[in-house]
């Protein structure tokens, strides 16, 4: 759900990975279908670091950008997500170390 990146690290990591999971179930399906697979949801070069960053960038963070400026108490809020966003930033680092793409046991 769009809170997800203002939760706590440990919580918000726990919850990516549940959304993860159910992409790439969905793109499993897809492939087994015969369709094709959306880029995102696939097993095979689906990053879950990679999706959370650009679920942050293009959606979460724009709103609670906004949400922040017109309430002011959600500051805490948008601090949690940016320093999230960080750690994200950390574990795509470590991935593409790796070569892991979509080390779900960070």
């Amino acid at each position: 759900d769009i809170s997800t990146p203002i939760k706590p690290w440990d919580l918000s990591k726990a919850w990516s990975a549940r959304v993860t999971d159910e992409f790439l179930q969905q793109g499993d399906a897809e492939r087994q279908l015969g369709q094709p697979v959306t880029p995102f949801m696939d097993r095979l070069t689906a990053s879950e670091a990679r999706n959370t960053l650009n679920f942050i960038d293009f959606a979460a963070s724009p709103l609670f950008a906004l949400l922040k400026d017109l309430l002011p108490a959600l500051g805490p809020c948008y601090d949690t997500l940016l320093s999230n966003r960080q750690r994200w930033v950390q574990v795509l680092e470590e991935q593409d170390a790796s070569g892991d793409k979509l080390n779900m046991n960070m």
